[in-house]
């Protein structure tokens, strides 16, 4: 980012000062929905972490059956279920974040007039 910056340093400093706005305006834009798609995606990965956790925890009362995961404990069997889904929901969440900064990404670049292959993102 800062040897982008300086690639201005042969120009006026009002025109300079506006590039370089301009540029801080449009990284603060591309902000938002990186962060979304980077706390969605702990969100997913501390999801797998609670997932892995609770099988280490209770290793015991898993069982295979003819290639099935069997917990024959109902209150067990409900708490494993509910952080699959949870663990689920979380995946979605993150796809559809990613997929949305994609699209913001992509947007910006065509925008620019560049495509991902010339920034080393493709």
């Amino acid at each position: 980012m800062e040897s982008f910056r300086h690639q201005f340093d042969d120009v006026s400093a009002s025109e300079r000062e506006t590039i370089v706005e301009g540029f801080n305006k449009g990284l603060a834009q591309s902000m938002v929905p990186r962060q979304h798609a980077t706390s969605t995606e702990k969100a997913w990965v501390d999801a797998m972490d609670d997932v892995y956790n609770y099988a280490e925890l209770h290793h015991a009362d898993f069982n295979m059956r003819y290639g099935q995961l069997v917990i024959t404990d109902d209150a067990e069997l409900q708490e494993f279920n509910d952080k699959i889904h949870s663990l689920n929901a979380r995946r979605q969440e993150f796809q559809q974040a990613q997929a949305e900064f994609n699209r913001f990404q992509g947007s910006t670049w065509q925008k620019m007039g560049v495509s991902g292959h010339d920034v080393g993102a493709r």
